[in-house]
């Protein structure tokens, strides 16, 4: 009797340890997850994530990278301000020739599909002008 208790006592321990495990996980995974979308700039505290990870930074070197990475994104929105009208006519220019070869009918089916990836590119573009966090909250 005594060695199916100590069966037991060692199952149940186990059992604890499995359930404490995938607890702590859960909570450290939704705190990290919680940070990340809470951010305007996902992007970047992934990025940010992975080389404080890789790179064992120091919260010196972690606040720099962050600056470092916030100035390019600022240089790329401006380079993007550039950009957008170029990929645009681009898109429209690609769009007409392909609606070019279509049937009446397969027109019809392509026109929602072109608008589709237009408003898209503006979503993002919207997204990507937003103001650049420059502090966590």
């Amino acid at each position: 009797m005594s060695s199916l208790k100590t069966w037991v006592a060692v199952l149940l321990i186990f059992l604890l340890g499995a359930v404490s495990g995938a607890a702590t996980y859960h909570v450290v995974r939704t705190r990290i997850e919680t940070r990340l979308f809470e951010s305007k700039d996902v992007v970047i505290e992934i990025i940010l994530f992975r080389m404080t990870r890789d790179l064992d930074l120091s919260a010196q070197q972690r606040a720099q990278v962050r600056a470092a990475l916030l100035a390019g994104r600022r240089d790329l929105v401006m380079l993007e301000k550039d950009l957008v009208p170029v990929v645009e006519h681009i898109f429209d220019r690609t769009a007409g020739r392909i609606s070019a070869v279509l049937t009446p009918e397969q027109r019809a089916r392509f026109a929602p599909v072109v608008e589709k990836r237009r408003q898209m590119m503006q979503d993002a573009v919207k997204r990507a002008r937003e103001p650049v966090e420059e502090e966590r909250k």
